[in-house]
């Protein structure tokens, strides 16, 4: 895969993929003015690639929020935010969490964890919200 193919990045699989996500993130963080889509994808690469360097390096991603990671296991199960609709409320719920604009609330966290099979403790630590 060619740098220039990272469109919407998937969760790495390979090493060879992992490189190419770190050149890519390489040359993202040497522009001086990011575009909003190029932005999006730096943020999306630098979670993939904490992820997969957690998984295969044991490096700690404590600092990730919970509503990152539960928005990679969404990805890496092939799942949508629509999948969520019952799990933690309303279609309008999800989406308010998943924006950040609401807080997990203690069921949601629970349901979240045994639906999606989040360790509790990597979902519990607070976050922002966005404004």
């Amino acid at each position: 895969m060619a740098i220039t193919e990272i469109i919407h990045p998937r969760p790495i699989s390979s090493e060879m993929m992992y490189e190419n996500y770190l050149q890519k993130v390489d040359s993202l963080m040497v522009k001086d003015d990011l575009s909003d889509n190029n932005a999006e994808l730096l943020e999306h690469l630098l979670i993939l690639i904490d992820y997969y360097e957690s998984d295969n390096y044991n490096i700690k991603t404590d600092h990730l929020t919970p509503i990152d990671r539960i928005k990679y296991k969404l990805e890496v199960k092939g799942l949508k935010q629509k999948d969520l609709i019952g799990i933690i409320g309303t279609k309008g719920v999800v989406s308010e969490v998943l924006n950040k604009k609401r807080k997990l609330s203690l069921a949601m966290i629970r349901n979240v964890s045994e639906f999606l099979n989040i360790p509790i403790d990597k979902i519990t630590s607070d976050y922002l919200l966005s404004n």
